[in-house]
């Protein structure tokens, strides 16, 4: 179940209480680290959904699987989370613990998708680009690979989209074809 305004608020709650103990580096690190075992792990999202397992039972094994590897304050936030009964909204408020944390350190998050896999020094390139478009700010790439975009690529920041691929363009040859306003139309 989606509760954005819940994941949110204490996605905040959890930043704001990193930077006021000067954390907030540690505390992404540890959301990037929770994010990506959630998503690995089926499982354990499974044991965060279950409400037949016990809240003592999810508190042991989120310590066992967190107690060293992330800082204090992410560890007692997961238990709070897990005492209170909000385990399952875990993943959403790490994601947006995440967006939050851009937002403070000025990142931008650009997706970039392309047919076949992109070098290093590509990729370097395309990064020292799309930061100068965007004033200097900081850019966090994601790459994907789509084979289905044929070739070219995609390129995503915020709720801006370059779409230079074949598959946008042979997409554009059909409608100009389809919309050939030199053809009378026959009724």
């Amino acid at each position: 179940m989606l509760n954005p305004g819940l994941s949110s608020r204490y996605a905040k709650a959890l930043v704001d209480l990193a930077v006021q103990t000067d954390r907030l580096e540690k505390v992404h690190q540890d959301a990037l680290l929770l994010r990506s075992l959630l998503r690995r792990n089926p499982d354990i999202g499974a044991l965060l959904d279950n409400p037949v397992v016990p809240a003592q039972k999810k508190d042991a094994i989120f310590r066992e699987i967190l107690e060293g590897k992330t800082d204090e304050i992410t560890l007692k936030f997961c238990l709070l989370l897990i005492s209170k009964g909000r385990e399952t909204f875990l993943p959403q408020i790490m994601d947006a613990l995440i967006v939050q944390y851009r937002r403070i350190r000025n990142i931008s998050l650009v997706s970039l998708t392309t047919a076949v896999a992109v070098d290093q020094a590509i990729l370097g390139e395309i990064i020292t680009k799309v930061s100068e478009a965007l004033s200097g700010r900081e850019i966090e790439m994601e790459s994907k690979v789509d084979p289905s975009l044929i070739g070219g690529f995609v390129l995503e920041t915020g709720d801006r989209i370059l779409d230079a691929s074949i598959r946008n363009e042979l997409h554009e040859i059909k409608m100009q074809f389809l919309d050939n306003s030199y053809i009378q139309k026959i009724r």
